[in-house]
Order: structure tokens, then C-alpha cells, then sequence
């Protein structure tokens, strides 16, 4: 694990987080951050939405319609986003939904999302974490841990949790934490021992 997160750190990755009106297929970015590997951000600025941001969501992100409201629409920052991740690998904690959402978010404008590299840091930390559940439909993995539950065990817990800036710094820390693991797996839990026996 230490080896692969050396990769990435050394390889240049960069370390991108977003925040969203929702989960859900209609849904778009309205915050995003992108970090260089020694931290420096690179893109950092709310966005800008079609549709008003849920309550749902503001509870969780903070984020305000009042607040977006001056904000560049995405068309306004696609080139320099498009520009920034060309030919990088981009590291995000549950990458396959940053991902989605930003290809979601292309898609409401008429543009197309340029191809992404990327590395989920949630699933390395669940590998080295080492906790083997059950999942949907009965398949096992490892377990998912929440970036503020890793941050923390991790030691790079920040204010601010649900921006993005904050929660791009999180995932850098994470990577880092990973990267001085060299002793390998942390020692499985019970419910792997269970399972294996």
C-alpha cells in the first residue's frame, strides 16, 4: 500500500474534491477544489449551479444558494479544469462519484467531459483497513470508511469538513498516511477473521 500510494504522490497526482447539489442523476458540482501533491490548490471556487442547491444538501456542505450566486457557472472554468487534469492522475476520495458528477455537470451544459485518470483514495484506505464486510447482493469487500472517519484515525482531521478545500487537504493527508505504511496491512479485524475461517 505504501508503495502504491508512493506512486501516485511521486508520480505528480493531483488531489481533487467536489461538493454537489445531490446524489442523485440530476445532480451537478457547485464547489471544487483540485491540490497539486505538495497541497498547493490549483482550482478552488464555487460554482455556480442550473438549479437551486436542496436544503438536504446545504445542511451538509454549508454551501448556500446566496452564496453561489456570483459564482462562475461551469462553462466558465471548463477549460482551465480540462486543462489542469490533462494527462494527470487525479486521486479523490470516492473517485467513481466525483467522477460521475462532474461528467453529469458537463453534460447540463452541452460539453463534453474530458477522459480522467483516477485513483480512489477511499478504497486504498479500505484495503489497508483491512475490515472485510458484507456488501450489496451478498458480495464481500472491504469496508468503506467516511473521509472524517479516516482523517481522523489518520491523524489529518481538518475544519471545514464538507468543503472542498478541506476535504481535498483530508484526502492528501490520507494519501500520505498510506504512503508511511510500510509495515503493511493494518492487522485485520474479527469479522475478516470470522469470514475466513
Amino acid at each position: 500500500m505504501a508503495a502504491r500510494a508512493q506512486a501516485l504522490i511521486e508520480g505528480d497526482c493531483l488531489l481533487l474534491d467536489t461538493e454537489t447539489t445531490g446524489v442523485g442523476d440530476g445532480d451537478e458540482v457547485c464547489e471544487i477544489t483540485i491540490l497539486d501533491a505538495s497541497g498547493t490548490p490549483l482550482l478552488n471556487t464555487l460554482i455556480r449551479p442550473t438549479q437551486p442547491i436542496p436544503a438536504e444538501a446545504t445542511g451538509i456542505h454549508r454551501i448556500t444558494n446566496d452564496m453561489v450566486a456570483t459564482a462562475p457557472a461551469w462553462p466558465e472554468i471548463a477549460e482551465q479544469y480540462a486543462s489542469i487534469v490533462s494527462g494527470r492522475t487525479v486521486v479523490a476520495y470516492n473517485a467513481s462519484f466525483d467522477e460521475r458528477l462532474l461528467s453529469q455537470t458537463h453534460q447540463r451544459h452541452g460539453l463534453v467531459a474530458p477522459a480522467l485518470a483516477t485513483a480512489c483514495a477511499m478504497l486504498l484506505y479500505a484495503e489497508w483497513h483491512g475490515e472485510w464486510v458484507e456488501g450489496r447482493y451478498g458480495a464481500w469487500q472491504w469496508r468503506w470508511i467516511k473521509l472524517i472517519e479516516a482523517a481522523r484515525a489518520c491523524g489529518v482531521l481538518e475544519d471545514g469538513a464538507h468543503r472542498s478545500l478541506a476535504d481535498a487537504r483530508m484526502t492528501l493527508g490520507v494519501l500520505r498516511y498510506l504512503h508511511k505504511r510500510t509495515n503493511g496491512r493494518k492487522p485485520s479485524t474479527k469479522r475478516r477473521t470470522e469470514h475466513v475461517q
